[in-house]
């Protein structure tokens, strides 16, 4: 939901070039980390605080205040905050206003330390940048000091969410009627704010469930593809052993009619021409020619089965290459987010307060994924 960071004078410029979006030599969007930046949505970004150039400003600001000159000083402080899943679309702006509001009243109600906070819409989800210098008062001697350790101490961040989470609710909630839900607080804040293992834990867990899905999507897609194939090597031999068969009966039906010439030789011809034959000659004639004639129209459909199946199994011919790039190509896509699990895994276990983390979220996910299920079935039978 929320999370602050710390930096020193070497970090903060690359920083406000990717809060102001400013582009590289060549002329792509200077990123942090490894955002992605959708460029369709850059023109909704905009900042809260007072327009300045944000180097010069904490440089002047810097000069005015006690600033040790040491190269490990953190100089500035950023709270990121990212609007709730749940919180509809028409009311985020009026969110992150309060989000300004809430954190210029706790860290800077003159508004004097505040360098920037831009809000972007163009990432992967709609959140805040309050950069700001952390400047705290110093009692003893009597003058304003830079101590990011002072200013955000433990105490700061375990009360922020639930500080957070009220504010909203007076600000926000409350005067919509409690008409939809903002929740601040998670199973990762309602105890506090994060520590940067948490995030990392948090982001290692999202990232981890991300490829199991993935995974076990591709691992179903490749046994599908195998059955289409192994059904179409059973269609394929199925097919010739019809068409074997056909062949054979077309054969056997062949060879049950006498030739031509036995055919004339049944009877004997009289002194006028014409052929004499018994009435058991004729019979047996007549059966053989219907029989003749319904074999043959059997063959003829037996020939056209043949030909449709002769097709069919050219098609199927054409497609089983296809089918097994399809399964060779999701097999390697498998292995690849097999090692991509595994690297996931090898940082986890690396750190034991990290894996310990991630195994208590795992265990929360299965949990609520049995609970779905079981009020599906529930659903279901209901």
């Amino acid at each position: 939901m929320a999370h602050v960071a710390k930096y020193t004078r070497g970090a903060i410029g690359h920083l406000f070039k990717h809060f102001e979006r400013a582009r590289d030599e060549n002329g792509n969007y200077i990123k942090f980390s490894n955002q992605d930046i959708d460029e369709s949505k850059t023109h909704q970004n905009y900042n809260l605080a007072p327009h300045h150039n944000q180097l010069k400003y904490i440089h002047e600001r810097i000069n005015e205040v006690q600033c040790l000159k040491r190269k490990d000083i953190n100089v500035m402080c950023s709270w990121v905050i990212t609007a709730p899943k749940e919180l509809p679309e028409k009311y985020q702006e009026s969110f992150f206003k309060l989000c300004y509001e809430f954190l210029k009243a706790r860290y800077d109600p003159q508004e004097k330390n505040v360098i920037s906070s831009y809000v972007h819409f163009d990432e992967i989800s709609p959140h805040l940048h309050y950069a700001f210098i952390p400047v705290v008062f110093d009692e003893k001697k009597k003058k304003e000091k830079v101590s990011a350790k002072e200013l955000i101490t433990k105490k700061d961040l375990q009360t922020f969410h639930t500080d957070f989470q009220k504010f909203i609710e007076e600000k926000l909630l409350k005067p919509h009627g409690y008409t939809f839900e903002c929740n601040i607080l998670n199973g990762a804040t309602e105890n506090g704010n994060l520590t940067i293992q948490g995030l990392k834990a948090k982001t290692l867990e999202e990232k981890n469930r991300d490829e199991l899905e993935r995974m076990q999507e591709l691992v179903q897609a490749c046994k599908t593809l195998q059955n289409d194939v192994e059904m179409l090597s059973v269609k394929k031999n199925t097919m010739l052993v019809e068409k074997n068969a056909l062949k054979g009966k077309i054969d056997a039906l062949e060879g049950m009619f006498q030739t031509f010439a036995d055919i004339e030789s049944v009877g004997k011809k009289s002194l006028t021409g014409k052929v004499v034959m018994t009435v058991d000659e004729a019979n047996a004639l007549k059966k053989q020619a219907m029989a003749y004639y319904a074999a043959n129209s059997k063959a003829s459909d037996a020939e056209r089965r043949i030909i449709n199946l002769q097709r069919r199994y050219a098609d199927l011919e054409r497609e089983a290459p296809k089918l097994r790039r399809r399964v060779a190509d999701l097999i390697c896509k498998c292995k690849t987010a097999k090692q991509e699990i595994t690297d996931i895994v090898t940082v986890l276990k690396s750190n034991p307060e990290l894996f310990k983390a991630f195994n208590q979220q795992m265990v929360k996910l299965r949990c609520m994924e049995e609970e779905q299920q079981r009020q599906h079935n529930w659903d279901i039978e209901r």
